[in-house]
């Protein structure tokens, strides 16, 4: 992604196109290395207030970010990203896979390159003193790539995802990919403020022929 002219709107999901327009038909997508605030943790994702907490908290992080830079660069007109989280199960842990002890999870929220370590670093040390979001203090900033990755939008409560993610298995067998990495969720709206039929959630998966 290239930084920004002075007086340029940063809105990734503009620059990078279709990763997030949301399509009800799987599509296949190169998503390249993008930069992200992240919180990683353990534990069944709906039933763990951690991970609840940790989106909550990267959602309040990334407007602290916004309002910083907002302050000290007001010809940039920062859009704030959406939270997304990757899931996968640890095949070495001693649990079965089903339970808690199985599950990972990062959270994380996509930040524009002009967002260095140490600008983040001070607005989550200001976020950590207002004490509006303690889990900010397990936050990292990181580099991802993808790479080729089918994806589809699901509407509608995360326990009705079995259906849209069956979609996505079924396209990949049929086109002769397998999944290469952790399962990924965008969300485009808040599951705190929306009704459960009304959410919108991008599916995400990695593949590879």
């Amino acid at each position: 992604m290239e930084r920004p002219r002075p007086g340029t709107k940063i809105d990734p999901k503009e620059d990078l196109g279709p990763l997030y327009v949301p399509t009800d038909e799987v599509t296949l997508v190169e998503v390249p290395e993008l930069r992200y605030v992240t919180i990683s943790g353990s534990g069944e994702p709906t039933a763990s207030k951690e991970f609840s907490g940790s989106c909550k908290a990267l959602h309040y992080l990334s407007f602290a970010l916004m309002f910083t830079l907002r302050e000290r660069r007001p010809d940039l007109n920062y859009a704030v990203m959406p939270v997304e989280a990757l899931f996968w199960q640890d095949v070495s842990s001693d649990e079965p896979l089903d339970a808690d002890g199985g599950w990972k999870w990062t959270a994380m929220v996509m930040v524009p390159e002009l967002l260095t370590e140490p600008f983040v670093k001070e607005v989550v040390a200001d976020v950590i003193q207002s004490k509006k979001a303690r889990a900010v203090e397990r936050v990292k900033l990181t580099s991802y790539t993808e790479g080729a990755a089918v994806q589809i939008l699901h509407k509608g409560p995360f326990t009705d995802e079995g259906q849209s993610a069956g979609r996505l298995q079924e396209f990949m067998a049929a086109e002769g990919y397998q999944g290469s990495g952790p399962h990924h969720e965008i969300y485009l709206t808040d599951p705190q403020r929306v009704l459960p039929h009304r959410m919108r959630t991008i599916l995400r998966q990695p593949v590879t022929r």
